[in-house]
């Protein structure tokens, strides 16, 4: 129902201003986040009133899609805005997030631009952030429910466990679907999506980082709609897919 209420809201919305706004808005609430008291040095989230959101996990699928069908179109700014969520991305620090998105980046830089062996250094230097997140102290203890589901539901019968690694796949692998789409655009959107997705579900497998969907919290759930509905909508989009350009 929200995927569908975003893309039903984006659909009445010029283009140009829903790829605009989607990613203020991510590169806003991320750097609000590093503002706000965290817990323990870290700086992830936004609260409001009795609720405290993981940004990232709220914003980061659908600028994953809005990033990669501005580059489409041959366009500068999104990348700048890009680079100062990575750059929020270590200070907070998340290095699963900063992974995921860099990840996404590169690859909407490799389906979107021609010359790949001139934006090698765009490549490197979100590669290199990510890299250097690691390397950054993450002091939180790994909450059972959060980081150690998989493991609970292990625990509890390799038949849920089981279920729950194939849903986090398919749920991975759904915006692969807009490979069947006759937009180029849409179609180097759902694979930008599917590699932030495939990214967050790994994660966990190289730390105590949040499973997406199945562990508790509601930011990833969302995140994972708000990102549906903004590929629905390009999906649906009347946008021009000129050629692209490069960087300009």
């Amino acid at each position: 129902m929200l995927g569908a209420a975003v893309a039903w809201l984006t659909a009445r919305v010029p283009p140009v201003l829903f790829l605009r706004a989607v990613l203020l808005l991510a590169m806003v609430s991320i750097l609000l986040s590093l503002f706000d008291p965290g817990v323990a040095g870290v700086r992830r989230w936004v609260t409001l009133g009795p609720l405290r959101w993981n940004v990232a996990f709220l914003w980061l699928p659908a600028a994953s899609v809005a990033l990669a069908a501005a580059a489409r179109d041959g366009l500068q700014w999104p990348w700048w805005t890009a680079l100062i969520i990575q750059a929020a991305l270590w200070f907070q620090p998340d290095a699963s997030q900063a992974t995921a998105f860099a990840a996404s980046c590169i690859s909407a830089l490799f389906l979107t631009q021609p010359r790949r062996l001139a934006h090698l250094g765009v490549t490197l230097l979100f590669a290199l952030i990510a890299a250097s997140t690691w390397t950054r102290s993450d002091p939180l203890a790994p909450v059972p429910e959060v980081e150690g589901i998989l493991h609970m539901a292990v625990a509890q019968s390799w038949a849920v466990a089981t279920v729950c690694v194939v849903s986090l796949i398919a749920a991975a692998a759904s915006p692969l679907l807009a490979l069947r789409s006759a937009s180029p655009l849409a179609s180097s959107s759902g694979v930008t999506l599917s590699v932030y997705f495939f990214v967050c579900a790994a994660m966990p497998f190289f730390g105590a980082f949040p499973v997406p969907l199945t562990g508790m919290g509601m930011s990833p759930i969302i995140g994972f709609w708000l990102g549906i509905g903004a590929l629905v909508a390009v999906c649906a989009s009347p946008m021009h897919d000129p050629a692209p350009s490069g960087l300009r």
